[in-house]
């Protein structure tokens, strides 16, 4: 399947994305003919969810005082505290069983909530996982188990995702991602004295748009922003290293030695050796009597 790469992709805030703190995946099992003996349980209840996905065949499970017919591919939820038991199944079955959990009060934990008592048709996505997992749960890779457990919690939030979609303004989503981008980018590379228009380039965005959200966010343009940085990366360098004036603007992206100076002395109010000798002064020197 071939995939567009759109500009939409630049507005998801991975940085910001919540992860999965409010959910625990316990174990997977799966469940087949051959192991139908498991199906025996006398009704029973836990502290968790689980899910159950009929991938062959069918199941009637009964809890909540109904019955839930189950047929290939499809799942139900089962809440936490609730009392089930199958009570009947093809000749013919298999199915894969997710037990896991969430954080009471959470979003996941509601949005589960909504659809238990519900036998539910796979989403797509959740068919491909379901695939995935199989077919990797055949590999001798060291780090299958790992692969397959990052897999399960991605199903799981598409099971949410089929029908709980969260829906967000776009524009909201733009706006934290790209100021981190820029600042990050601005840290990482001291040796460069940034231009609006290279880190903005940088950002996908442009210069204008850019400046217009760390006005918004940060309270300063993006200039001022870029020079506020590199006078705390001079001030690190003066503080922290022995490197005399001239080397410091090289290593900082300075066009000449001079211009350091003045870039310094027009942002601080004190000239590069002042700014040292102010902070070599001694720690311990007695500070000045009151009147």
């Amino acid at each position: 399947m071939h995939i567009t790469v759109t500009e939409d992709i630049n507005r998801i805030d991975i940085s910001e994305a919540g992860g999965f703190n409010d959910l625990n995946v316990l174990w997977i099992g799966g469940f087949t003919t051959g192991n139908k003996d498991t199906l025996d349980f006398r009704p029973h209840n836990h502290t968790f969810f689980e899910i159950h996905l009929v991938t062959k065949g069918s199941l009637t499970y009964h809890f909540g005082g109904e019955d839930s017919y189950l047929s290939d591919n499809t799942y139900l939820i089962i809440p936490p505290n609730s009392i089930h038991s199958i009570t009947l199944h093809s000749a013919d079955f298999a199915k894969l069983t997710v037990s896991f959990e969430a954080t009471k009060g959470s979003p996941f934990y509601s949005a589960l909530l909504q659809k238990c008592n519900k036998a539910l048709p796979f989403p797509k996505d959740v068919s491909d996982s379901i695939d995935f997992m199989l077919r990797r749960s055949l590999d001798k890779f060291e780090y299958t188990d790992v692969i397959i457990k990052n897999r399960v919690y991605e199903m799981l939030a598409l099971i949410v995702e089929s029908y709980a979609p969260k829906i967000v303004n776009p524009s909201e989503k733009l706006t934290d991602s790209r100021i981190k981008k820029a600042k990050k980018y601005i840290e990482d590379n001291p040796q460069i004295f940034f231009i609006c228009d290279e880190v903005a380039y940088y950002c996908n965005i442009s210069a204008k748009q850019l400046g217009r959200l760390f006005k918004t966010y940060e309270g300063c343009t993006l200039l001022e922003y870029i020079h506020k940085s590199k006078i705390a990366q001079i001030k690190q360098l003066i503080g922290e290293t022995d490197l005399v004036f001239d080397e410091i603007s090289r290593c900082l992206g300075f066009s000449s030695v001079n211009y350091f100076g003045k870039f310094f002395t027009r942002y601080t109010g004190m000239t590069p050796g002042e700014y040292r000798r102010k902070i070599e002064r001694p720690h311990n020197a007695k500070p000045p009597e009151d009147n």
